[in-house]
Order: structure tokens, then C-alpha cells, then sequence
């Protein structure tokens, strides 16, 4: 199953701030979101964090925090920046 990635306005307004490396990890990982799901255990620190809202580390200093409802097929990262600021 293909799942639909949406990148909050936020998001996208914040990858400004981001370097380089940062966005191509989250090009790979809203790749991995779409084939795989909401989990993605072969990213650095992956864990739910509250059903329906999980987290992982892109890298040791960043973080991306997104959400999936059960019944639909769309994941929405809300949020992707440093892990100081994470809102968890």
C-alpha cells in the first residue's frame, strides 16, 4: 500500500533554515513514509510517540515528527528541525 506524504506549511516554510544533507534525508524519508508506513524502524531513534504521531532522527542534531490515522492513507509531517526544539 502507497500512503499519501504531506508536508505541513510550516515544514515547508522551515527547510529554508535547514542545510543541504537535511533535506535530502527528508526527501528519503517522506520516500520511505510513502512505501513503507508510518513506521520506519530502519531510521535512527524511530518510536511512536502518542498513537498517532511518531518521530525519528534524521541525523544526531534533527529531528522529523509526523502523524498517521489508521483510517486513512495519508502521513503528515508536522514538524522537522533541530532535536533541541522537537515538540515532544
Amino acid at each position: 500500500m502507497k500512503y499519501e506524504v504531506i508536508l505541513k506549511r510550516n515544514v515547508e516554510k522551515g527547510l529554508v533554515k535547514l542545510p543541504l544533507r537535511v533535506h535530502k534525508k527528508l526527501a528519503v524519508l517522506a520516500n520511505d513514509l510513502r512505501d513503507q508506513g508510518p513506521l520506519q524502524p530502519t531510521w535512527p531513534n524511530d518510536s511512536t510517540l502518542s498513537l498517532p504521531e511518531y518521530h525519528c532522527h534524521g541525523e544526531r542534531s534533527w529531528v522529523a515528527c509526523w502523524r498517521h490515522e489508521k483510517q486513512r492513507s495519508v502521513i503528515e509531517v508536522y514538524d522537522v528541525g533541530r532535536r533541541e526544539k522537537a515538540p515532544y
